[in-house]
């Protein structure tokens, strides 16, 4: 059994009740008439009842243990593997944040902007005080395109290709089958993939980014 704290990966069985759920699936249908889109960004700040499930106390608690400060969401996102879209994701590593604005800090960048949002990559140092939860909205395995990580390369910081070539070749992959109601805790230096589904179907993850960090001067995480 994998753990967050040694392996940067952990799966905790039944995190979020069936009828959690099935609210949940329910108010973003109706809330997201084309949710069959791959993905939504800055879901917080558009769906209020998942703004209100990420800063609840057993997910915020639960953050916090992991976290040396207090834990704060920055950035929630639905991912959508479907039949229209069934796509792969290369191995990475989750390297950039969302702020509310650019700014010039030593240190920091690249800089990007996604549907209005900037992104800037911290120092590794700032990612290792965070940690990402993915909560399993519909069953996901080895046919639908699960999550795959690399235990324990969190662990040698921002990778580069090389190196990252290098501990795919050395180290199995761990396939992060999980029921829905199951949620995933990973860092977000872990190298991490996902393949084209077998058999493509409706899997939806739930993507909640926290962090305990202050950002420096003239940087703020985005207010959900």
């Amino acid at each position: 059994m994998y753990q967050i704290e040694k392996d940067g990966v952990e799966i905790l069985p039944g995190f979020v009740s069936a009828q959690q759920l099935a609210v949940l699936r329910e108010t973003l249908s109706q809330t997201f008439a084309d949710v069959a889109q791959p993905g939504i960004r800055n879901l917080a700040q558009k769906c209020p009842a998942v703004s209100d499930l990420v800063r609840s106390p057993p997910f915020v608690t639960l953050a916090q243990r992991y976290l040396p400060g207090a834990a704060q969401p920055f950035r929630v996102t639905l991912f959508n593997k479907s039949l229209e879209n069934n796509w792969l994701v290369p191995w990475h590593q989750d390297r950039m944040i969302a702020v509310d604005a650019r700014a010039k800090v030593p240190g920091w960048g690249p800089w990007s902007r996604k549907e209005g949002v900037h992104h800037v990559q911290p120092p590794a140092g700032v990612l290792a005080q965070m940690i990402s939860f993915r909560l399993a909205l519909d069953d996901s395995d080895r046919d639908n395109g699960c999550l795959q990580v690399i235990p324990k390369s969190h662990k040698h910081g921002i990778l580069s290709m090389a190196d990252s070539q290098q501990l795919r070749q050395t180290h199995a992959p761990y396939c992060c089958e999980a029921k829905a109601g199951d949620l995933t805790l990973m860092r977000p230096l872990i190298l991490h993939a996902s393949p084209k589904a077998k058999r493509p179907g409706r899997r939806w993850v739930l993507h909640v980014e926290y962090s305990a960090c202050p950002l420096p001067k003239g940087l703020k995480y985005l207010d959900l």
